[in-house]
């Protein structure tokens, strides 16, 4: 008799154990997503017309959805951002903030890949976004957003385009802007790697062996650019690099 009430008594324990763990699982198990978007087409949500409002409402949701597609019932505090970040590769859209909201609601927040850069292919061109990602293939190389053309890059390869970004990005950071102010930039490979911006007024800004000290020698090439004369701007180019004695990064100007 005595066995078997323990038995009762185990029984029971193990049942209310498993409740419990299967409560926890109902209460911390993903069932909301949160969405806000940083994006170029969507900006000015008191401004849009009924039907701009009604497509973002549609991407807002389709965008919810991979995420609940993949998470819903799995408990909040095993969801990982890297994980999050997966559900919106191959869309317009990456992940830039990442908060878990208990018991059960995810908050994300989503940037627009910028259309940066394209890339002559055959008859068209493919387009690639700030950090170098491909993004799709088109006729022209017109920005979708503002109709303005995008950056053309020639002499890099596919898997170079991240470097090509990185180091427009320090470009478009020293000179304020990257699109307004640069319509080519040419990666020409030599004994060194160089990267030439083709500016629109007319000079040129060649970072020799762009992958080393990229930052310093855009700050130095800035630096050479505004002190020249507007003439001096309208042809020429600056070229920077690296002292020989391995110290600062320098840049000057030279005549074409």
């Amino acid at each position: 008799m005595k066995y078997f009430k323990r038995i009762i008594w185990l029984v029971l324990a193990i049942f209310l154990l498993a409740s419990f763990i299967i409560g926890i699982g109902i209460i911390f198990a993903v069932k909301n997503v949160n969405v806000s978007l940083e994006s170029f087409r969507y900006a000015d949500w008191d401004y849009m017309t009924d039907e701009e409002r009604s497509a973002a409402e549609s991407e807002i949701n389709l965008l919810k959805g991979k995420v609940l597609d993949k998470f819903r019932g799995t408990l909040i505090t095993y969801i990982k951002e890297e994980k999050v970040a997966e559900c919106f590769e191959g869309t317009d859209f990456v992940l830039d903030g990442f908060e878990t909201d208990y018991p059960c609601t995810l908050n994300l927040s989503l940037r627009e890949r910028r259309e940066t850069f394209a890339v002559a292919s055959g008859s068209g061109y493919a387009v690639y976004d700030e950090n170098g990602e491909y993004l799709c293939s088109k006729d022209n190389a017109l920005n979708s957003i503002d109709g303005a053309p995008d950056v053309a890059v020639s002499g890099a390869s596919v898997e170079e385009m991240a470097d090509v970004a990185f180091v427009a990005k320090l470009f478009g950071k020293n000179f304020s802007a990257l699109r307004p102010v640069v319509s080519e930039i040419e990666v020409q490979k030599n004994v060194t790697s160089n990267m030439v911006f083709y500016l629109y007024c007319g000079i040129k800004v060649r970072i020799v062996d762009y992958p080393n000290l990229a930052e310093e020698k855009a700050a130095a090439a800035f630096s050479e650019f505004a002190s020249l004369t507007g003439e001096q701007k309208l042809s020429g180019t600056i070229i920077a690099s690296v002292r020989t004695d391995g110290g600062a990064a320098v840049a000057e100007r030279t005549p074409d």
